[in-house]
């Protein structure tokens, strides 16, 4: 089996919900939303993306491969109505957590803000550097607590969002995602920080 989540990080999209194939993974997503995770069968599905509970014909459809024993999430972004579905895997990592630190990594969603570097407090490095549209960061260690992280113009020290508070469990995978705009007045940039499945399920450990 394997367990597949989405997320909602389209500008300016509608509540929406998502099938894969005749089963309906989510409903009314709503942007900056998340599904649970569900089990599946490893294999190929259609996915189709329909305003909520209005099925005369889907506003997204495209077609995704489900490997054996993985972990997915499965992002909606973009700027309404051009979707992108990028699939980012919660179990494509070596990287180990223990009980002194915790496993991070960053995704890009945002598609009008440029190239972005990610640090935070109490790193001593940049943690993500010269990010576009798209990226899927490697995990990388950071130790527990709370953090504030920032994000800047790649390159820069103009701050474009800071994101506080953000408390980190040990012995946890997370990822900070990056989505909406910086000029859109509902669905401004944001950041998200889920815990990931590979903090609590185990097969492929």
């Amino acid at each position: 089996m394997s367990h597949v989540r989405v997320f909602h990080g389209m500008t300016d999209g509608p509540p929406v919900d998502v099938y894969f194939n005749r089963r309906m993974l989510g409903s009314h997503i709503a942007h900056g939303g998340f599904t649970d995770y569900e089990e599946f069968e490893p294999g190929d599905y259609s996915v189709s993306v329909y305003h909520a509970g209005r099925y005369d014909y889907p506003i997204y459809s495209t077609s995704v491969t489900i490997p054996l024993s993985s972990i997915y999430t499965y992002t909606l972004s973009g700027y309404f109505p051009r979707v992108v579905l990028l699939p980012v895997c919660d179990s494509c990592n070596i990287l180990q957590p223990t009980a002194s630190n915790v496993c991070v990594r960053f995704v890009h969603l945002s598609h009008d803000c440029g190239t972005l570097d990610v640090s935070c407090d109490t790193c001593r490095n940049t943690l993500w550097s010269g990010c576009d549209y798209g990226y899927i960061g490697d995990y990388v260690h950071v130790r527990p607590g709370t953090h504030t992280f920032y994000f800047n113009n790649s390159g820069s020290s103009s701050t474009i969002l800071t994101v506080p508070n953000a408390t980190l469990t040990p012995n946890r995978y997370y990822t900070v995602y990056a989505a909406g705009s910086r000029s859109h007045n509902d669905h401004t940039l944001r950041a998200h920080i889920p815990l990931d499945g590979g903090s609590y399920i185990r097969y492929h450990r």
